[in-house]
């Protein structure tokens, strides 16, 4: 609600009127990821993770980090956040988390952190910590795709053959 507030009535709020409305496409994208979200955080997939199957539970993950991710940084529009890169330690913690080889370490270690029996049985057992692990797996996934589909300048896309060794190398870690 709080992205299509700012997107449509509040926009003169963050940009000038006239700055570029974000496409229908970007919408498109950002409305997808919540919707893989909440499919994959409610209803039927969430029941079977949580309770019968742990292959619906990686499966969980996998539509977290692979698709909600990318889908919700397509559908965001750089002036949306750059409000948030004025203040200079936004700006360059932004920087160093966005580095390729700092995203791509970040996202794994949490990924495989969580996956150690000691927080894997946390998660399970205590609906809070497994909150807690979803939202880790969404923030740093958003991390680890950023240099990829990043939506601001201050924080620039790698140059795309970059993009290419960078997805290559994510896909078989």
């Amino acid at each position: 609600g709080v992205y299509l507030l700012f997107i449509g009535p509040l926009r003169g709020r963050l940009v000038p009127p006239e700055t570029i409305k974000p496409s229908r496409l970007q919408v498109a994208s950002f409305l997808a990821g919540v919707l893989t979200m909440l499919f994959a955080l409610s209803g039927p997939v969430h029941e079977l993770a949580d309770n019968y199957l742990f292959s619906a539970h990686m499966a969980q993950h996998m539509l977290l980090t692979l698709v909600v991710a990318p889908l919700l940084l397509l559908g965001t529009p750089g002036w949306l956040l750059s409000p948030l890169t004025r203040f200079s330690a936004v700006l360059r913690i932004g920087r160093f988390l966005t580095l390729p080889l700092v995203a791509f370490v970040l996202f794994n270690v949490v990924f495989a952190l969580w996956h150690f029996p000691v927080f894997y049985e946390g998660a399970l057992h205590s609906h809070v910590f497994h909150i807690l692990e979803h939202l880790l797996f969404m923030a740093v996934a958003v991390i680890v795709w950023w240099p990829v589909l990043s939506p601001l300048p201050e924080l620039p896309r790698i140059p795309y053959p970059a993009q290419l060794i960078y997805l290559i190398i994510l896909s078989i870690s």
